[in-house]
């Protein structure tokens, strides 16, 4: 399962960082809130990420920070490598609380080129459990909810030409049963249909690009803690998923390392391991190759 902050992405409060180690907003160039197409060097790029506090969003934010981006966090918590916060309030109901992060984010004439919903849990169990009902809404909320609020706010404010990023599964779309998990997959299914239905629609199609990216297990701190003994070689870093999405929304184009952006693909991340070789792929296109040290072999062949 991908790990991100496990609480529900229900948001009001724009907070930038102290002014000691950030900009404060009044001294940064801001784009507006037209839609318009934007080139590389029109200023500066803005990503917004939803979940940008869990383990992914965090990845996400490092690199697009270094990559020069003024970068948001939509979180229950502050994350200080991103220059502004727009921070979670979990006793306001979805409705108010998505159209509230939407209301800051006109105030501050903000428009980003792209949006990345890193937000969603993982939670197993069958139809016949005592807690199914808390479960079924927990995994709505963390996954579903957040997939359409994330692109109610995408709708409204991304730029004409940006990226629309949502996150999916891949044991849900390989046609596996998830009975086990029952209500995750549910989820997760509503996320891919989203993905798609996004992708035909006319008015959210000319504005821009929408895919989903479909993780494994994803190497967090959080994930490693709840399976201690698994071979988190075989995991996927935050890093690769960021490096793609940087690059598709810069470029886009087909290269050696990354596959072409695709409107309404659902891009498949692995992480292959043989010998001291690991290999991560984007659908079939290695897209890092890197040794393991032997400390790493023998730990994941004793797992």
């Amino acid at each position: 399962p991908e790990n991100i902050s496990s609480q529900p992405m229900f948001a009001r409060l724009l907070r930038p960082l102290s002014s000691r180690t950030r900009p404060k907003l009044s001294d940064l160039p801001l784009l507006g809130t037209q839609r318009r197409h934007f080139s590389p060097g029109m200023g500066e790029d803005t990503i917004l990420v939803y979940g940008g506090a869990g383990g992914l969003g965090r990845g996400i934010i490092e690199k697009f920070s270094s990559a020069g981006w003024r970068t948001l966090n939509v979180d229950v918590f502050e994350n200080p490598e991103a220059n502004y916060n727009l921070l979670v309030s979990q006793d306001m109901p979805w409705e108010e609380s998505v159209k509230h992060i939407s209301s800051d984010i006109y105030d501050q004439s903000l428009s980003p080129r792209v949006i990345v919903n890193a937000a969603g849990g993982w939670m197993g169990g069958t139809i016949s459990d005592d807690n199914m009902f808390e479960t079924v809404e927990t995994m709505f909320q963390q996954n579903l909810y957040s997939a359409f609020g994330s692109g109610y706010l995408a709708s409204h404010h991304l730029q004409y030409g940006g990226l629309f990023v949502l996150t999916g599964a891949q044991a849900v779309i390989m046609g596996e049963s998830t009975s086990g998990m029952i209500a995750y997959g549910a989820a997760k299914s509503g996320v891919h249909h989203l993905v798609h239905s996004l992708s035909e629609d006319e008015g959210f199609t000319k504005k821009c690009n929408v895919i989903g990216i479909l993780p494994n297990v994803i190497d967090t701190q959080a994930n490693r803690k709840a399976m201690p003994d698994a071979d988190h070689n075989e995991w996927t870093r935050p890093g690769i998923f960021a490096n793609a999405i940087l690059h598709w929304a810069v470029n886009g184009e087909e290269c050696d390392q990354f596959p072409q952006l695709k409107h309404g693909h659902l891009y498949r991340f692995k992480t292959l391991v043989n010998g001291r070789s690991v290999a991560d792929y984007i659908d079939e296109v290695e897209t890092s190759y890197r040794y393991m040290p032997e400390a790493s072999v023998h730990a994941s062949q004793k797992s």
